[in-house]
């Protein structure tokens, strides 16, 4: 099965105070720690960038599999991110995931593709977090459907639960200090 990851870079970072992608954590900017895992799983990866889309087009020659599209209404929120990643999409699922959602596990990435139900979400203890994977015809539904955001969408399918041990799949950063905790779980995580 063909899996094209789809990472979501396009936000202008306004209240982590400065472009959050390319923040390092443990030395590598966070961006890459998505990569990474996308990396062992998809064929392709596409990176939707809009605000300070420049800063990431070292990804390109770093990365075989890392195609970067620009969204030119980022401006406008996510979902239009995530459309436009869809644009020219060929595979037989999509793997949909922020680019500040660094520390989430390989095993969370297999265990999503795994199965081949239409469209399923990961949960820890009960909350739904992030990578969505999207089979092919229902990126079609998406596509075409008059959604304003994921959420709307996955609620009006039947989507499939798919329980990980990843508390990960919940924490991204918005503010400051998330960088500091994001930082210490991926230490930790290391080390284990």
């Amino acid at each position: 099965m063909k899996i094209c990851g789809i990472v979501l870079a396009a936000g202008c970072s306004s209240r982590a105070g400065e472009f959050k992608m390319i923040h390092k954590i443990s030395n590598k900017p966070m961006i890459e720690y998505v990569i990474d895992s996308m990396n062992s799983i998809c064929d392709s990866v596409v990176i939707v960038t809009g605000h300070e889309k420049e800063t990431l087009s070292y990804l390109v020659c770093k990365y075989g599999k890392v195609r970067l599209i620009y969204n030119e209404n980022y401006l406008e929120g996510m979902f239009g991110s995530i459309l436009t990643g869809l644009n020219d999409f060929d595979a037989d699922a999509a793997l949909i995931c922020p680019g500040d959602c660094p520390a989430i596990s390989l095993d969370t990435y297999f265990e999503l593709t795994k199965d081949d139900f239409g469209v399923q979400v990961p949960f820890f203890k009960g909350d739904p977090g992030h990578p969505i994977y999207v089979r092919k015809d229902f990126v079609l539904k998406l596509k075409c459907g008059h959604f304003t955001n994921l959420k709307e969408f996955i609620k009006n399918y039947e989507y499939h639960a798919v329980p990980v041990d990843d508390p990960a799949i919940l924490m991204d950063v918005d503010y400051t200090e998330d960088f500091i905790k994001i930082e210490n779980y991926i230490k930790g995580t290391e080390h284990d």
